[in-house]
């Protein structure tokens, strides 16, 4: 049969001879079964669109003048047809019976194939394939269109707008549910009360301290800001334009989602999944300049970013903007995880409008990284001027004592200009992507760092309020609130000294006094004798009890090192060491092919367990010593688990050994993974 199926492609096209062998591996055994394939069935033959299309063209083609011959035959009746009717009638029923058969066997095996690589359980279950195939017979394109929203999707056709994934529940989770209930029942109605959010940041709700850790771009344009996000996602994104005049004229946040789509300003601030309510208090001048684009990218999984419009240098863009720039650049500020400044090096010039941005980033100095952009197009002696210039600039803007970090690099997805500096940019992308890797792993320690800075602020404000209020009389509201507001630095200091606090956790008075102005100070609500002690109780007992929680670690002691191999018997194990070269042999294209298997396993904190990974190995079919060679080199952190990296390498060096060749006995850097290079020394 294979040889008619080779017959048959060779015709259609000598080059699709090839795809034979696969369709026989997916239960093709016959030209009758190729009949039975809809348009759809490429993605599980992987089979090219366009081959696929041809051949099942080339498959109707052929049934037309079958059909034309039998209607001739048929019109021609005599006596042999006639006495052959019963016998022909029975060579009907069992060329029916026959083609059932062969459909239903053939679309068995595409299910256990199917099986195979989402559910390799499942796979060696007859019954429950009997039970699924019963159910969807004669809808095979339904069949593998729930299947594939089950276990590429992660939800059923029937339920997918209900149906919620599971959270696994970490010691993280733990730490940030309670500041949640802390904040929810003890200080949310206090800051609504006392018009916290008028004088500092807004109301929380829940999902903030559900997000995940946010990373904020800003710079000029054309610095290579949503290039950089393209650069990490490896792909492209709902709502992405790229070129060198300013194209980004929007905040656009880039999120995780199950399929793409891009969610209007408005509709993002509806969503109560979504960390951006509060952003409805910027008006629709700003909801009509921010989106939301959701992306099934892995890195997303763990991050989001905030794409910012590029700034320009001219007063008509800060005129004509329909709002206020540097008080969303604030917003996004507070809750960032992240924000990075990207410069390109061909213009340092920092704007009047980026200067003012700049300050509204103060108070989030710890936030803040710089990236040195582009810096392959020029030579090495330009780089050191450029270096310089850079950190003059940025001294003048951030007056503080240390130094901020600087990458210098390209971080696009292209190859470099000038490969002079290759090695310099290698190690900055590696410190970089370290660094944003490491934020869902902090998550929680910079949500109880925010936490605590709120709660210190809001006391501050309220001890303020307090004082201020009893400088109130019966009569002459109005003077009085004129005359305590002339000398809020005095007053200051004064509540400071008293309730022995520091005056830098105080706002600065003229700033402060712009504020209060609007309201009238005697109108606020008296502090009852309760509530300082009660912040103070917050600060002192129930958060250091959930950071005491917290250092306990998810499961006790941690699985880690080379013991942890699955596949490890006794003897020594050896580090992956690395010899010198450039790039990562894992292509896109095969990283998007081992990212989908990645992906069907349960993951933990982004990894997966080592017996997961175990039963992905074994499928391969090779012997143990080969296989725990392979997880010696794949699991470069020595934690007993994968990421999508590792997993990556892993498949990988597996389909190296297939292909006859033979392991390295240590890992070349072109075969480390970017974002574990600076794990290891270069040779």
């Amino acid at each position: 049969m294979t040889e008619e199926l080779q017959a048959f492609l060779a015709n259609v096209d000598p080059t699709f001879a090839k795809y034979a062998e696969g369709l026989v591996e997916n239960g093709m055994s016959s030209l009758e079964d190729l009949k039975l394939c809809g348009a759809e069935d490429f993605q599980f033959l992987k089979i090219p669109i366009f081959h696929w299309k041809r051949i099942l063209k080339s498959v109707k083609t052929q049934e037309e003048p079958s059909a034309a011959a039998a209607e001739a035959g048929g019109s021609q009746p005599n006596e042999t047809s006639q006495k052959g009717e019963v016998g022909s009638g029975r060579a009907a029923l069992k060329v029916v019976a026959t083609s059932s058969s062969s459909l239903e066997n053939s679309v068995r095996q595409r299910v256990i194939e199917f099986y195979k690589l989402y559910n390799p359980e499942r796979a060696e279950d007859s019954g429950a394939i009997d039970q699924l195939l019963k159910k969807y017979a004669g809808r095979t394109e339904a069949l593998f269109q729930d299947l594939e929203h089950k276990y590429v999707l992660g939800e059923t056709a029937e339920h997918s707008t209900i149906r919620k994934p599971t959270k696994k529940v970490t010691q993280s989770s733990r730490v940030t549910e309670g500041l949640a209930n802390i904040y929810m029942s003890s200080l949310r109605g206090l800051e609504q009360s006392f018009e916290f959010p008028k004088f500092h940041t807004p109301l929380l709700n829940p999902v903030d301290f559900e997000a995940k850790p946010m990373v904020l771009l800003m710079g000029q344009y054309s610095v290579g800001k949503t290039s950089f996000i393209k650069y990490l996602l490896k792909r492209d994104f709902p709502g992405i334009r790229i070129g060198p005049e300013p194209t980004t004229d929007c905040f656009q946040a880039v999120m995780h989602g199950n399929t793409e789509r891009n969610l209007p300003g408005n509709a993002a601030c509806m969503d109560n999944t979504k960390p951006f309510k509060t952003l409805s208090k910027f008006g629709m001048g700003f909801m009509n300049k921010f989106n939301v684009s959701e992306v099934p990218a892995p890195i997303l999984e763990s991050i989001s970013f905030i794409d910012s419009p590029g700034i320009l240098s001219g007063e008509k863009q800060r005129v004509g903007r329909s709002y206020e720039f540097h008080k969303i650049v604030e917003w996004f500020a507070y809750k960032a995880d992240r924000i990075i400044l990207l410069f390109d090096a061909h213009k340092l010039d920092i704007s009047d409008e980026l200067k003012l941005a700049l300050d509204c980033l103060k108070g989030h100095d710890d936030k803040v990284k710089v990236i040195l952009n582009k810096a392959d197009q020029i030579s090495n002696q330009q780089l050191l001027r450029v270096y310089g210039a850079l950190m003059w600039s940025l001294g003048k803007v951030f007056k503080t004592p240390e130094v901020l970090r600087v990458y210098v690099g390209s971080f696009w997805d292209k190859e470099y200009a000038n490969p002079h500096n290759e090695d310099v940019f290698d190690a900055e992308s590696a410190d970089l992507l370290s660094d944003l890797r490491s934020l869902p792993r902090h998550s929680a320690t910079r949500k109880i760092n925010e936490f605590v800075k709120r709660t210190r602020r809001l006391k501050v404000h309220l001890l303020i309020i307090k004082h201020l209020r009893s400088q109130f009389g019966w009569f002459g509201k109005s003077k009085t609130q004129t005359k305590v507001l002339a000398n809020l630095g005095s007053m200051f200091r004064e509540i400071a000294q008293k309730n022995n606090l520091n005056l830098t956790d105080f706002p600065h008075p003229n700033k402060f006094r712009t504020q209060i102005e609007k309201f009238p100070i005697n109108k606020f609500p008296k502090i009852k004798k309760d509530v300082i002690p009660a912040l103070d109780k917050i600060l002192n007992e129930e958060v250091p009890k959930l950071m005491e929680d917290m250092q306990k670690g998810d499961d006790g002691i941690e699985e880690t090192g080379a013991a942890h191999n699955p596949f490890a018997g006794t003897g020594e194990e050896k580090d992956a060491a690395v010899s010198a070269s450039h790039g990562w042999i894992v292509d896109s294209v095969m990283k998007a092919s081992y990212d989908i298997k990645f992906h069907s396993l349960e993951l933990n904190g982004g990894k997966a367990s080592g017996m997961q990974v175990m039963n992905s190995m074994l499928q391969s079919g090779l012997q143990r010593d080969t296989l725990k060679a392979v997880w010696d080199l794949a699991d470069i952190d020595r934690d007993g688990k994968m990421d999508h990296e590792e997993f990556a390498l892993c498949l990988y060096l597996i389909d190296h050994v297939k292909k006859g060749l033979k392991l390295p006995p240590t890992l070349p850097v072109r075969m480390v993974p970017p974002g574990k290079r600076n794990l290891l020394e270069f040779s």
